[in-house]
């Protein structure tokens, strides 16, 4: 896991974003990013760069919760799946962290 914070809010609390892989992704993360964004842009890759980048790559998955102060249930559910994907040590989720970054 890599946590940040990406600024704050209206009153001033920060906003944080976690990203969760494994040690390979977490280490490429900055590598996975731009590569993401270049694929997000025809104008900055051709084709054949671009099956480069997929080969190499992993898709990144955005996950947000917490719309309305009053209402817990969203906020609670992402942390628990957080938490999940990083401490579980069963094959399926093992398998995710490998091949994704969230």
């Amino acid at each position: 896991m890599k946590f940040f914070s990406i600024g704050k809010s209206e009153e001033a609390a920060n906003i944080v974003m976690i990203a969760i892989a494994d040690e390979a992704g977490i280490k490429n993360l900055e590598q996975l990013k731009t590569a993401t964004a270049t694929l997000g842009d025809p104008r900055k890759v051709d084709a054949a760069g671009a099956e480069k980048l997929i080969a190499a790559g992993r898709p990144i998955y955005y996950l947000k919760r917490g719309i309305h102060s009053d209402e817990t249930g969203s906020t609670e559910s992402v942390l628990e799946l957080a938490y999940r994907l990083a401490v579980s040590e069963q094959p399926m989720i093992r398998q995710i962290g490998k091949k994704s970054l969230y």
